[in-house]
């Protein structure tokens, strides 16, 4: 007579169910984790429909370009897209400081501009510097004797102001530029410098400035 089997061998183990969810639990909590990934992605996209797409110069927007070439008459720039950015010099300042853009950038100078123009054929853009600020002409800004901490912007080896001497170029107000000739100082650009107007002439929107103690 053939004896039974013990249990344990007839009847399947017992799982334990505590155990098992236990296992599970991290792989559900990273499908959790993806699920909501994916729905705060689907609302950005439909948030920003542009996002990653590289944006559309448009007149009125200021942008940073560096410069690749000085002429006399204005300064060719461009953008990160390498498109062509040209400021005519009477764009540069609202204060007629000097006459030739050569006093005023170099050659990989990296400066702020507002754009006021675009080719619609060739998408050349002219743009202004001076334009990025209110004009201060419109104001009492300028007048003899007023006296201001201007900033120092560089160092002119030859400035037409200054009989061609050397000079200093200084940012009197935001958008004003004007010619210090002290050619016996060495300022550094960045510097703050005292300086007093001693001559305005509005129709010619020039002003002349000289050092203070």
């Amino acid at each position: 007579m053939l004896q039974s089997r013990p249990k344990y061998l007839t009847s399947p183990p017992r799982r334990d169910s505590g155990l098992l969810e236990q296992l599970r639990e991290p792989e559900r909590r990273i499908q959790r984790n993806l699920k909501s990934t994916r729905n705060v992605a689907a609302r950005l996209r439909s948030t920003f429909p542009d996002s990653g797409k590289q944006l559309t110069p448009h007149v009125g927007q200021i942008v940073d370009v560096t410069v690749t070439s000085v002429q006399t008459y204005g300064i060719f720039c461009a953008d990160d897209d390498h498109t062509q950015v040209l400021v005519l010099i009477p764009e540069l300042s609202w204060t007629a400081s000097f006459c030739s853009c050569k006093q005023f950038a170099n050659v990989g100078d990296s400066i702020t501009v507002k754009i006021l123009h675009i080719d619609d054929e060739s998408g050349k853009i002219v743009a202004s510097i001076r334009q990025i600020f209110a004009n201060p002409w419109a104001t009492d800004a300028f007048r003899e004797g007023r006296r201001y901490t201007a900033k120092v912007i560089r160092h002119v080896q030859s400035a037409d102001r200054c009989n061609n001497s050397s000079g200093y170029l200084l940012e009197l107000v935001p958008g004003a530029f004007v010619m210090l000739c002290a050619s016996d100082l060495a300022l550094v650009p960045g510097d703050a410098c005292g300086v007093e107007i001693t001559r305005v002439l509005p129709d010619a929107r020039a002003v002349t400035v000289t050092l203070t103690n």
